[in-house]
């Protein structure tokens, strides 16, 4: 019998031995003829008998199907990237929860519902964030060390054992109804229509189905998506090819992808479509469209934070729309009558360096002289804050001298306010905070760095025998923060981590994140003096600026032991830090003698 048409026959069967052949052809989406076909074959080789109005699976037609047995699923969720969901903070997109399920547990829902207990789960960064499936569900939980070059390319590569009449499922991806059999005929790929440019993997077929061609890019065509099946011949082949090639892959992830492309027309394959009954979420605004509660719960954030929230209603708040925020909070923008506002939130990641009592203090300060958002609402307990929306603005370019020579400006009117606050910035305890987190989660990757830790301390104390005023800093001031309204004056924003510090530090940060020369931290420097720096100031500035290498450095490093790119930066900062500790030298020749 061809398998393709009687497997979900006797499937169906299985299931309920009263189906009609009407029902039959409905559900396993086959012509009328076809299902009678099948069935007097069945009948014939006794893989069916009659049960009064009932047709049965015998102990025969059992033993043809345990061939298309699923044996298990393979879920692939190893990956470095982080959702593009800002309320996720640095949980795996698979933990995403979408009309009130997590994405995962109902993946392994559905597969428990079809009798597929085996369950082997491919993670590598969120290996952790997984470990609880193993006593809810049963799961084997399975390291792939490669995540971070080739992502779930390689997790099939890392799961090959197990690999043979096997669904290959993404974390990542939300199924609207159950897909699973306890039984599959053939292998298959999931695909969606999509309209318009397509950028994802493009996918031809053939007149019967087969998967022929598939190219990056296409147009109102089939795209690959993620759930695929893999009978025991496929998964032969597709060993071959992972043991063939996976060696040449780790010289490129492109190359990778040229490799499955090139060969994909070699395996036997089917489409599948299933646009419609398969998600994946890119972006809050799909995942809105898709669930609307996401929508609400951010319409009763605003309710819950408006300064006029008594005469607020939820369909007073319009086009709320989710926003890019330079420092990683969820931010949405909406409008209430003719005005704009910004919600935020903050991801959760600084909450315990923040105390949102003193920004506020902070927005209190800075709100007569103008030169910071216009807060409208602060919650001291989770940071969640309402600002104005300035429309038509842009940020300053840091290597334009009218923009460099406005900021230095701006920031030195502040500082000659002399404003106090009660937080008072600690260089060392900072720096040492970051280090231990750093040091937890597996070490700090320099191996000079116990001779940098050394000099860090030596700048420290460098820095307690310079006598200054210390004034209210921003201390995060760099260029994304100064923006520029459709009126030409300049606004700073992003004041959580203020406090009182060295003025010389926010315009050693600005130069720092801006990897300006030499040259042109001097220049900075005298715009924001008014004249040319003396040595004196100079020493502070270099000092400044190779604290600000350090730090980033810890800052960024921390940033990606929990899974963001940060791709050079940290190289970058920590030879900012040892270059100027050079220049320091030369200047101050206490130093070179320090170490």
């Amino acid at each position: 019998m061809n398998a393709v048409n009687a497997v979900p026959i006797l499937r169906g069967l299985l299931k309920d031995g009263s189906l009609t052949q009407r029902r039959l052809a409905e559900q396993c989406q086959l012509s009328l003829g076809t299902v009678n076909r099948v069935i007097k074959d069945a009948l014939s080789n006794q893989f069916l008998e009659r049960n009064k109005d009932d047709l049965r699976v015998t102990e025969k037609g059992l033993a043809w199907l345990e061939t298309y047995r699923v044996e298990n699923a393979i879920i692939l969720a190893a990956t470095f990237k982080f959702p593009s969901f800002p309320f996720m903070g640095t949980q795996p997109a698979g933990l995403l929860e979408v009309k009130g399920e997590v994405m995962i547990e109902r993946q392994i829902d559905q597969l428990k519902e079809q009798g597929i207990d085996t369950i082997y789960l491919l993670a590598g960064n969120h290996l952790e964030a997984y470990d609880y499936l193993i006593d809810r569900y049963g799961i084997r939980l399975i390291y792939n060390p490669d995540y971070a070059t080739f992502e779930n390319f390689s997790s099939l590569y890392h799961a090959l054992e197990h690999l043979g009449n096997s669904y290959v499922l993404m974390a990542e991806h939300y199924m609207e109804d159950n897909i699973f059999h306890d039984y599959e005929p053939e292998s298959w790929h999931a695909c969606v229509f999509r309209e318009g440019p397509v950028s994802a993997w493009a996918v031809e077929v053939t007149p019967r189905g087969w998967i022929q061609n598939v190219q990056l890019g296409g147009q109102d065509c089939l795209a690959l998506i993620g759930p695929a099946y893999v009978d025991r011949k496929t998964a032969e082949s597709v060993k071959k090819l992972l043991q063939a090639h996976y060696l040449e892959a780790e010289m490129s992830r492109q190359y990778w992808e040229q490799v499955l492309m090139e060969h994909f027309n070699g395996l036997s394959i089917r489409a599948r479509e299933l646009s419609g009954i398969v998600h994946a979420f890119n972006s809050l605004d799909e995942l809105r469209a898709f669930d609307k509660s996401y929508r609400i719960e951010a319409k009763q954030r605003v309710l819950q934070h408006f300064p006029m929230n008594d005469c607020l209603t939820h369909d007073a708040i319009e086009e709320m729309e989710l926003i890019f925020d330079e420092i990683g909070h969820e931010a949405y923008k909406f409008s209430v009558g003719e005005e704009e506002y910004v919600l935020r939130i903050p991801n959760g990641e600084e909450d315990a360096c923040v105390d949102y009592a003193e920004v506020q203090s902070v927005y209190d300060l800075l709100r007569p002289l103008e030169v910071s958002e216009q807060l409208l609402s602060l919650d001291t307990e989770t940071g969640v804050r309402i600002i104005n929306y300035y429309d038509h603005t842009s940020k300053v370019n840091p290597y334009r001298d009218r923009d460099l020579l406005d900021s230095m400006r701006l920031i030195s009117l502040v500082h000659d306010r002399k404003l106090q606050v009660n937080n008072h910035c600690n260089t060392q305890k900072c720096y040492l905070d970051y280090q231990q987190r750093v040091n937890r989660a597996g070490g700090i990757p320099f191996r000079d760095i116990d001779e940098m830790h050394e000099k860090m301390a030596t700048l420290l104390r460098l820095k307690e025998r310079i006598p200054v005023d210390q004034v209210l800093c921003h201390r995060e001031y760099i260029a994304e923060h100064v923006i520029r309204l459709s009126t030409g004056g300049l606004r700073v924003i992003n004041w959580d981590f203020a406090g009182m510090d060295d003025p010389f530090f926010d315009v050693a940060m600005f130069c720092n994140r801006a990897d300006f020369d030499r040259g042109r931290h001097e220049l900075a420097l005298a715009y924001y003096l008014g004249r040319a720096a003396t040595k004196e100031e100079l020493i502070r500035l270099y000092l400044s600026i190779a604290l600000c290498g350090m730090l980033c450095t810890m800052c960024s490093l921390n940033k990606k032991r929990i899974g963001v790119n940060m791709g050079a930066f940290p190289m970058n900062k920590y030879r900012y830090a040892k270059d100027y500790y050079r220049l320091l030298e030369d200047l101050e020749p206490s130093l070179a003698t320090s170490v």
